[in-house]
């Protein structure tokens, strides 16, 4: 009989302990949790010394990605290369083939320098009629937003037979936009590009506001001189 209380209370004990432990797991958790959000409102989330960033909160739709560098004009013409198709999961770039987006858009940049049409390069995708396609131009707005940016002929593109065989993952596409920009004087400069996870001045990769909150900025140093730049593009049709 002792034996079996003695028992009883070495479980019970090993009961208490286990609670504790756990109460204060949960507690080490929550302070974490109140530390990490007490430092994200401590952050100074904006960080543009000339104005207030809320001047450059700019609106933007889906289609219309949005391109901002401090004090260099957005170019107003750009050249957009796609639709590929994209996975919800995976996020391999098609031009990767080629050499990548910094390569050939640099070299189609030049041609169209030369006076060269741009339209005759082809790269294979998937959703275009006989298996590739070319450059389109696409004009910039006011609002410094490049677009929209629209592949709805049924002549070149068959969106109705994909989404035959592929349904809703079919609306997906990615592609890339590039234009030059011309850099007057070198400095630190302030880069945003909205609606965008990627983009590229030469061969320097950067990350872009994806979800257009509007207070993402890139600081970059920038020699004066032209400057190849391309951003990545991810559609739902």
């Amino acid at each position: 009989m002792e034996d079996l209380d003695g028992e009883i209370n070495l479980n019970a004990e090993k009961k208490k302990k286990k609670m504790k432990m756990r109460w204060s797991f949960l507690l080490v958790c929550l302070l974490l949790h109140l530390g990490l959000t007490y430092s994200e409102i401590l952050k100074p989330h904006h960080s543009i010394p000339w104005d207030e960033p809320n001047e450059f909160i700019k609106k933007s739709d889906t289609h219309k990605p949005q391109t901002q560098l401090r004090d260099i004009p957005i170019p107003s013409e750009w050249q957009v290369l796609g639709p590929f198709p994209v996975g919800t999961r995976e996020s391999g770039d098609s031009l990767e083939a080629y050499g990548g987006i910094t390569k050939i858009g640099k070299d189609m940049l030049e041609r169209k320098k030369r006076g060269e049409r741009v339209d005759d390069e082809m790269y294979a995708s998937e959703y275009a009629f006989g298996g590739y396609t070319t450059w389109m131009s696409v004009l910039a707005s006011d609002e410094a937003s490049v677009g929209p940016i629209v592949y709805d002929d049924e002549e070149k593109f068959g969106w109705s037979i994909i989404r035959g065989f592929y349904g809703w993952a079919a609306n997906q596409w990615q592609g890339w936009a590039v234009s030059s920009i011309e850099v007057p004087s070198g400095g630190n400069y302030a880069v945003r590009c909205s609606h965008t996870s990627d983009f590229y001045l030469n061969d320097n990769h950067f990350f872009g506001d994806l979800y257009g909150y509007g207070n993402s900025w890139t600081l970059v140093n920038l020699p004066s001189g032209n400057y190849t730049f391309s951003f990545f593009l991810l559609f739902i049709c």
